[in-house]
């Protein structure tokens, strides 16, 4: 089963399937199999027994964790076209540590535990282009950490920041983002109620920063560029006035 050239064209500039060699992603393709998810739709769930590596054809995935069972989800990472999902649990032969659930109508191409793993060992080349894609999303997981202790419109504008490069595509109102993201979802990427992100999208319209559609988000500016200016002090609190 060789990739489609509809398919090939969408995968992400940076990602795992762009930077394998012509060879090996046609012996990829040859031990997978496609499956196609609909909106909203599982792909793996936290704790999975043993999860299939799975690398996203087209659509957006996003993966959650769950602290505690009992805790909100967190949007820790996102999955576009060309990407792997879930390979940490197949090269550790553990439980899948996230969630997957597609986030818009989505392609993957679904490969055995077992059948990856050989399929790294008996490849070199394959492994070096893993290991780069891991130790990229490493870096970038440490970046967004580093936003932690911001306010909520610093860290949903580093959040939008990374979606805006690594996602973003040309349109005439700007760098579109469509990853089928909620307000619901936005807050559990940067830890934050929705009231809040929702203050913080009105604030950057009203600034000319971005527009929204459903579920899509427009971007008008560098967001890296903003998030290089100081950030504004916290305003301190009046004092009552005296009667």
């Amino acid at each position: 089963m060789a990739p489609d050239v509809h398919s090939e064209r969408n995968w992400l500039s940076d990602s795992f399937l762009r930077k394998l060699h012509t060879v090996d992603v046609k012996a990829l393709f040859d031990v997978g199999h496609r499956i196609r998810f609909a909106t909203g739709v599982s792909l793996t769930t936290q704790g999975e027994a043993t999860p299939s590596v799975r690398v996203v054809l087209s659509g957006a995935v996003k993966v959650f964790r769950l602290a505690q069972p009992e805790s909100t989800p967190m949007l820790v990472n996102l999955g576009g076209p060309g990407e792997l999902l879930g390979v940490e649990a197949v090269l550790l032969r553990k439980q899948s540590h996230t969630g997957h659930v597609a986030s818009i109508p989505t392609e993957c191409l679904v490969i055995n535990q077992s059948t990856f793993r050989n399929f790294v060992d008996d490849r070199p080349p394959v492994k070096d282009v893993l290991l780069a894609i891991m130790a990229k999303q490493l870096t970038l997981r440490e970046v967004a950490l580093a936003f932690a202790t911001h306010n909520v419109r610093r860290r949903l504008l580093a959040f939008l920041a990374r979606l805006q490069f690594v996602y973003g595509k040309d349109s005439l109102r700007g760098t579109e983002l469509d990853l089928g993201l909620s307000h619901g979802d936005l807050a559990a990427a940067v830890g934050a109620s929705e009231a809040s992100v929702a203050t913080v999208l009105a604030e950057l319209k009203q600034e000319q920063v971005l527009s929204t559609g459903y579920k899509k988000i427009y971007v008008k500016q560098d967001l890296r560029k903003l998030l290089r200016k100081p950030e504004a002090p916290n305003t301190p609190a009046r004092p009552p006035a005296q009667v």
